[in-house]
């Protein structure tokens, strides 16, 4: 069981906006009208922060809201973007971000209209996240919050995968522009509809973007409700299309999503009133009346007695079902046991009881009865029911000052998860894995009496997880280091090992913790030795001494073996001063001066660190420096900061200290 998330202080947007949105790394934003509030994942652990008293996953001890980004906050963080950037003739004007957006906003209220996050980048293991404005502006921002790039004059958008954006520019015309590169001659622009048979039939603006898995299929919905299919080779090329799939009609359109379920990729298309799938590969389609009007929160499959059920939830928390084949949707009645008759049910229940119990209604019988609001609902992780929702009082005027507004979100586990998306952070990996697992976990221990059944269950999950002990291969370098199985199975270890350990803390003067916590402290060790090992190797592999012109090279080689040349010495400087190094290879974590002061290195290259600012993995544990300042032409170091930009100890994002 997964106990809900209260998130305070929000307004959150009407569902129309999709106000919800999961990444690949377990990250959650939710549109807040005006602007975002974003939860991040924390490490997991087992104690009772995270499993409650009774044993119940607690999604506050997994999640920490990170950034609450307001209009005032965006308007810095472009004001910096255009300060550091040359403007691109197809993004910015050449006036400050301030300026800018109050512009734009003088006539209108500043409004978020859409949200989504990238997929992961396997190299930095950090996902995008675009926001676009309803004055047309999309802010593309990093993981710090800081601006990546800013588009004017966009519709709607989504992303294709970690390194490409696609987005309408004007009623038809579809871009697909690089995220990494500035160059405008490399975006591709493709004029759906331009045609003169088309542009009487393809009627209104393109509002929303839908790609499926493989990025071969788009679905464009338009401003009069209708839906339309484009077709696009492996190399993004235009094929066929558009397609008409729905016809123009009053009837509003509140879903249209690609969903794979097992081993069939289907496209839903809800509106008032109805909804359709198709299944493309055998050109197949059914349609079906709902009983409910409302708006749609969510569709969703699920299997049942080996039959297929599509659950489609309303704003009201009242949920049809169907089942479904390839002739027809088949009406059922919702049981008992559908998780989102058991949510609404639990949590007008628990609503009732505490309105019985406050003390501002004297405890009266007659207290108000809730009504439930289904603000979001989508399945995640391919496993995982997410729910964002509202209880306010039925039947009477409502008024809450924002201090005090507040919005519930709920996981339910409906099926096995998927597997871990590949690149993505060790800690989402962790995170998928608690949610999948939940129940198999031991009840944190209270007595003494309790702690050896607690070791022992803990000892047979991680071996459910991990497997066998990997071993790193360090003749093999076929793959990046983003993408080698046998460090991802490493960082898992170090991860869960890590979590335990900081877990037991209380309980670390018995014997049975305190060797299970020497036992796994000395394999942490083992295994960052063995990834330094690795990462060595892989470094002497990049070059041989003859070849190292480049005293940046040099000092890193002699780093991390004492046998190659003459120890180099290297000039590192700051804002303020300037420190002479000679190489050693005595300790990987500091290096000492002649005067005997020692100064952290950089995991990764082993240079030492002196900049004020410097970056930290997320359970900030290891080191790394930011070398901006650094004009050498070492290829070792440049190869290094373009393999690995993430902490290849733990498997996880840098971010800069402090943030």
């Amino acid at each position: 069981m997964i106990k809900s998330i209260t998130i305070p202080r929000i307004n959150v947007a009407s569902l129309i906006a999709a106000p919800v949105q999961w990444s690949d790394n377990c990250q959650v934003a939710i549109n807040a009208r005006t602007g975002l509030v974003v939860l991040e994942p924390k490490l997991p652990r087992v104690s009772q922060e995270v499993f409650g008293s009774k044993g119940t996953l607690l999604l506050k001890g997994l999640f920490k809201v990170s950034h609450q980004l307001d209009f005032e906050s965006l308007k810095e963080a472009v004001d910096v973007y255009k300060r550091g950037h040359t403007a691109h003739q197809m993004e910015v004007d050449s006036t400050s971000g301030d300026n800018h957006l109050k512009q734009k906003f003088v006539f209108v209220e500043p409004l978020l209209v859409q949200h989504k996050w990238s997929p992961v980048d396997p190299v930095t293991k950090r996902c995008f996240l675009a926001v676009l404005y309803n004055t047309y502006d999309l802010i593309i921002l990093k993981d710090d919050f800081s601006v990546h790039r800013m588009i004017e004059n966009v519709k709607t958008f989504a992303f294709i995968n970690y390194s490409m954006l696609s987005y309408i520019s004007d009623a038809k015309n579809l871009v697909l522009m690089s995220l990494g590169d500035y160059n405008e001659e490399q975006d591709v622009s493709y004029e759906l509809g331009g045609e003169e048979e088309l542009q009487s039939e393809m009627n209104g603006e393109i509002v929303e973007l839908s790609w499926n898995k493989d990025t071969t299929s788009l679905a464009l919905t338009t401003s009069l409700n209708g839906v339309w299919l484009v077709h696009f080779s492996d190399s993004l090329e235009l094929e066929s299309g558009p397609q008409r799939l729905v016809k123009e009609t009053r009837f509003s359109i509140s879903k249209v999503q690609w969903v794979t379920f097992e081993r069939a990729e289907y496209l839903i298309v809800a509106q008032t009133g109805r909804v359709s799938i198709w299944l493309l590969e055998k050109q197949q389609t059914v349609t079906t009346s709902f009983q409910n009007y409302e708006a749609i929160a969510g569709v969703y499959f699920e299997s049942k007695n080996d039959d297929i059920i599509l659950n489609v939830a309303f704003d009201n928390g009242l949920i049809e079902c169907f089942t479904y084949t390839e002739q027809l949707l088949l009406p059922i009645t919702p049981d008992k046991s559908n998780a989102i008759v058991k949510l609404v049910s639990k949590s007008l229940y628990k609503h009732q009881l505490l309105s019985k119990l406050d003390t501002s209604t004297g405890g009266k019988e007659d207290s108000v009865e809730g009504q439930f609001i289904n603000v979001s609902t989508n399945v995640i992780f391919g496993g995982l029911l997410s729910v964002a929702y509202k209880i306010v009082p039925k039947g009477v005027i409502n008024y809450t000052i924002t201090s005090k507004d507040c919005m519930e979100l709920a996981l339910v586990r409906i099926r096995p998860l998927e597997k871990d998306i590949p690149g993505t952070t060790t800690i989402a990996q962790l995170i998928r894995f608690w949610f999948d697992k939940s129940a198999d976990f031991p009840k944190f221990p209270n007595e003494v009496e309790e702690l050896d059944g607690f070791v022992e269950a803990i000892g047979n999950i991680k071996q459910e997880m991990i497997g066998v002990k990997p071993e790193i291969d360090l003749d093999y370098l076929g793959s990046t280091p983003s993408q080698h199985s046998g460090l991802n199975k490493l960082q898992l270890q170090f991860n869960f090992n890590y979590s335990i350990i900081t877990s037991v803390q209380k309980w670390l003067r018995e014997p049975v913790i305190s060797d299970i916590v020497s036992k796994w402290t000395t394999e942490n060790l083992e295994i960052v030795t063995a990834i330094r090992k690795w990462l060595n190797s892989h470094i002497l592999d990049m070059v041989t001494m003859d070849k190292l012109n480049d005293e940046y090279d040099q000092y890193i080689v002699q780093s991390i073996s004492s046998t190659l040349g003459q120890p180099v010495t290297i000039s590192v400087s700051n804002q303020f001063f300037t420190e002479t190094f000679t190489a050693n290879c005595l300790s990987p974590d500091t290096i000492a001066l002649e005067s005997g002061h020692l100064w952290p290195r950089c995991q990764l290259t082993q240079l030492p660190i002196l900049e004020m600012e410097s970056k930290t993995d997320e359970l900030e544990i290891n080191h790394y420096g930011v070398y901006d300042r650094i004009t050498s032409r070492s290829l070792i170091l440049r190869q290094l900061l373009s393999e690995i930009q993430f902490c290849l100890f733990t498997g996880n994002r840098l971010l800069l200290e402090g943030k």
